[in-house]
């Protein structure tokens, strides 16, 4: 289980997220929404340990983030929405080094056939940096699920995928869903139908809604709730609602 108790997070005066609190169980898929600049990064990036909140609780499981950080963080697979991929790896050089610092010895060996899953086993002796977009999102996941974590972060994943590979990736956050949790943050409620079974929206950095059982939903009141949130003129976000 994941308990997320009051965390917030302030850069100075500024506060990027205020006393946000949810709990998630075993196989949830949390569709995580927001217009840019709500705070999504920045809980995902906490949840995932990459910088401390300033107050608040995280725990998964038996592991509490402050209190065993790098138990924590063993558990957790965080793929962020741009991911850093080494200049100087192959694809299965990067993967088999996360592996190597992430896997129990006793785990088994899934990177054949995540390759292969993920469309990538041609491209596995290929430099990280010679890939496209849609191939190096690919391998950011492949990265965060290969150990097999109790928690899944993923920062806008479908960033850059075209439609197969959108489809495909749906597949991919589906399997295996039922042993861990996932939260997936994104603009596009499409997705959230698609795959989640749980939503939150955050708005300046606070939980405005918070729906934990998406099976019998209308998406529309959500759509509204973003057209009114938007500028209006504002052509940025002319497609952050659509519901597909």
């Amino acid at each position: 289980m994941l308990i997320v108790n009051s965390v917030s997070k302030s850069y100075g005066a500024i506060s990027a997220l205020s006393r946000v609190s949810f709990s998630l169980s075993h196989g949830d898929v949390l569709g995580l929404v927001g217009l840019n600049g709500a705070g999504k990064s920045t809980l995902i990036k906490g949840l995932a340990g990459v910088f401390p909140f300033s107050s608040g609780e995280v725990r998964c499981g038996d592991s509490s983030l402050a209190g065993d950080p790098l138990g924590y963080r063993m558990v957790v697979g965080y793929q962020p929405e741009r991911p850093c991929l080494p200049e100087a790896l192959t694809v299965l050089e990067y993967v088999s080094f996360i592996r190597s610092i992430c896997c129990h010895s006793s785990s088994g060996d899934r990177t054949d056939k995540l390759l292969h899953d993920l469309d990538l086993f041609p491209l596995r002796y290929s430099l990280c940096t010679e890939l496209s977009k849609g191939e190096q999102q690919r391998v950011g996941f492949l990265a965060a699920v290969i150990h097999q974590p109790k928690l899944l972060l993923l920062d806008e994943p479908m960033s850059g995928l075209d439609p197969k590979q959108l489809l495909a990736f749906r597949r991919f956050v589906s399997a295996e869903s039922d042993q861990r949790i996932t939260i997936l943050s994104t603009h596009l409620l499409s997705e959230i139908r698609a795959v989640c079974n749980k939503l939150l929206v955050i708005d300046r950095g606070q939980v405005k809604m918070f729906e934990e059982d998406l099976s019998h939903k209308d998406l529309a009141h959500f759509e509204r709730y973003f057209v009114q949130a938007v500028p209006e003129g504002d052509e940025e976000y002319s497609g952050v609602a659509s519901v597909g």
